[in-house]
């Protein structure tokens, strides 16, 4: 997933260029957000991107400019009762293609994205899912100890998430190497649908053996 900062602040010249880019742009998985911050007077922060994703193609939206995301604000992407997901970015698609699989098997997951870091799920959605759940994994395409672990310490230590776990919290992250060219190199260095299903199944396994058998 490729990201093109754009610095805006209404002025003639933002507006000009954002204008451009949604003229001429021709690539596939098209996404404009426009974050907004309620601490800073309701007013633009400095942060437009849009993310190109490699292999999906979409409908150009007809709201682009016309809606607000705001800092902070995490979302529940879909609600389930066995296992808290968090992910982020690419990984959320895959994720989302996951829990399919996973309700086949009579795995139930929550899916959560926390949209910005800084500041990071003020709400505490991610702590309430986990008092349902009482299961964690946090899904992103970053190295080992990178934004999975962020996140991990937002929810256990922040949100005092640790008093609620029945079991190890878990990240599944990219491997700890350059990711080779081209979509083999995506593949096979970052996670994948049957990664998340290997993984959220095992944590399934854990707690609930007799249930959930080993896979393998």
């Amino acid at each position: 997933m490729s990201k093109i900062l754009i610095p805006t602040d209404f002025s003639e010249n933002s507006l000009n260029q954002l204008d451009n880019f949604i003229q001429n742009y021709e690539g596939e998985g098209f996404e404009c957000v426009l974050m907004f911050s309620d601490f800073l007077d309701d007013s633009i922060t400095d942060l437009l991107f849009y993310s190109q994703t490699k292999f999906l193609k979409e409908k150009m939206p007809e709201n682009v400019g016309e809606f607000r995301v705001k800092l902070g604000k995490a979302e529940i992407l879909r609600e389930g009762m066995d296992v808290t997901v968090i992910s982020y970015g690419s990984t959320l698609r895959i994720v989302e293609e996951a829990a399919e699989q996973l309700e086949v098997l009579g795995i139930d997951i929550e899916i959560i994205d926390p949209q910005t870091f800084l500041p990071f799920d003020l709400d505490n959605l991610c702590v309430q899912s986990l008092k349902k759940t009482n299961k964690l994994l946090v899904v992103g395409e970053d190295v080992p100890g990178g934004s999975s672990a962020f996140i991990l310490q937002q929810v256990l230590e922040h949100q005092n998430g640790y008093q609620f776990l029945d079991g190890q919290p878990h990240t599944l992250t990219a491997k700890p190497h350059r990711t080779p060219y081209g979509s083999d190199g995506d593949y096979f260095t970052k996670p994948s649908v049957d990664d998340v299903v290997e993984s959220v199944y095992a944590m399934m396994n854990d707690s609930f053996p007799n249930k959930f058998p080993k896979l393998f």
